[in-house]
């Protein structure tokens, strides 16, 4: 998780940027917090897997936002690849 605070332009925070940079296949690492609800992060874990990504599991929401550097709970993130930021964006 500690590579998250360092690359602010080259990451991703909610399920919604999330899933679909996902599925642009320009994901590296995703982070996902352990307490989120299930049925929101499980289909983001499986394409992850689908895809080769790294997928780091974190404690809480609280901790993945403290990470990403907003004041409140994240279900979900990610590190971008190297190259493919601002792509789409």
């Amino acid at each position: 998780m500690n590579r998250l605070g360092k690359h602010r332009s080259g990451q991703v925070v909610g399920l919604r940027e999330t899933t679909k940079r996902l599925r642009q296949d320009r994901v590296q690492v995703l982070y996902l917090a352990q307490d989120a609800d299930v049925g929101l992060i499980a289909p983001l874990a499986e394409m992850a897997r689908q895809k080769g990504c790294e997928i780091v599991q974190v404690p809480t929401m609280a901790d993945l936002g403290r990470a990403v550097g907003i004041e409140v709970g994240a279900a979900c993130a990610a590190l971008i690849k190297e190259g493919s930021i601002g792509a789409d964006d």
